[in-house]
């Protein structure tokens, strides 16, 4: 009957969106952990970075401006991944 038939789109939208629902927040959550270990990374870069600058060699003199470009590399990376976040989420979020 017509009755059953709108109670089952009814069933079906709901469910459509709590799948959305659960996706985007699965995606916040990936987004955020990346985001956790990449501040982790340049933590630990920055902290190599003083320590090799403190030793005062030559070789570690090398060896920091090497950590510092994979700082550099790092940070580009995490303003990479918040860009692409930031137009993925606001696409999604206009499609309500």
């Amino acid at each position: 009957s017509k009755r059953q038939s709108k109670k089952v789109i009814a069933l079906i939208k709901a469910f459509l969106e709590a799948v959305t629902q659960y996706l985007q927040l699965r995606n916040r959550t990936f987004y955020y952990d990346i985001q956790e270990k990449s501040k982790s990374k340049q933590q630990q870069y920055a902290n190599e970075i003083e320590q090799l600058r403190k030793s005062g060699t030559s070789g570690d003199a090398d060896r920091a401006d090497l950590v510092r470009n994979q700082l550099i590399e790092e940070r580009r990376y995490a303003e990479h991944l918040s860009t692409v976040y930031v137009s993925t989420s606001s696409g999604l979020s206009s499609k309500k």
